[in-house]
Parts: structure tokens; sequence; C-alpha cells
């Protein structure tokens, strides 16, 4: 009962374009050097994040770090299926290397099912 109401309380949106075509995550979990969590923000906010707001398609991204600073993940929407492919094999080829802070362990390409919102806050 409870999460029937919970359920209709909730916005909940699938994410189709104009032209009927779902929405695209790229999903990639990286292994992190702890040591060196300070340089993977670092990277993250001053190169990584800069490059990927100017690729085709860019809609949204999420970065993700666990409280031990040793593993992330990253969840990055494109309008189109083939956008985030172009991502996952640029990715693929760059999956480690011994100089960085960081390598990715799986780099997988999603369908967007729906995105569910939290009810606005009443009388704040």
């Amino acid at each position: 009962m409870y999460a029937d109401t919970l359920a209709s309380t909730l916005k909940v949106d699938t994410l189709d374009h104009l032209g009927g075509e779902p929405m695209a995550t790229l999903m990639l979990t990286m292994e992190l050097d702890p040591a060196r969590a300070d340089e993977v923000l670092r990277q993250i906010r001053g190169d990584v994040i800069p490059w990927v707001r100017r690729l085709p398609g860019f809609s949204s991204g999420h970065w993700v770090r666990s409280v031990d600073k040793s593993y992330a993940l990253v969840l990055v929407e494109f309008g189109t299926e083939a956008q985030a492919r172009d991502v996952a094999d640029l990715a693929a080829a760059q999956r480690s290397n011994p100089d960085r802070s960081w390598s990715f362990d799986r780099i997988v390409v999603a369908e967007e099912l729906a995105v569910v919102e939290s009810p606005p806050s009443f009388g704040l």
C-alpha cells in the first residue's frame, strides 16, 4: 500500500526524443588509486568534464566515487546510442595506463528506461 502511494507521488519520465529514440547512457566503472585521490578529482573537474561537455549529443553526466576513494561510477547521457558508443570506443582504447591514477574497469552503453524524481516539497 505504501509503495503504491509513494509511486503515485513520484515524477517518472521516459527519455524519448522528438524522433522517438531513447537517450543512451554510457556507464563506466573505474578503479582508482586512493593515494592519488586529489589528482583524480583534479583530472575529472579540470580535464574530463570540460571535454565531455563539448561532445556531440552530450546531455548530462554524473561522477561518483566510493567513500574509500578506490572506485568510481560514471554515467554520461547522450542523445543517441551511436554518440554514446563513439565515446565508449574512445574510453576502451585508453582502458589502462600505468601513469594515470585510474583505469576503466567496465565500459557499457545502456538504454535509459526512466528517470524518477522526488516530489516537490511543500510549505518550505
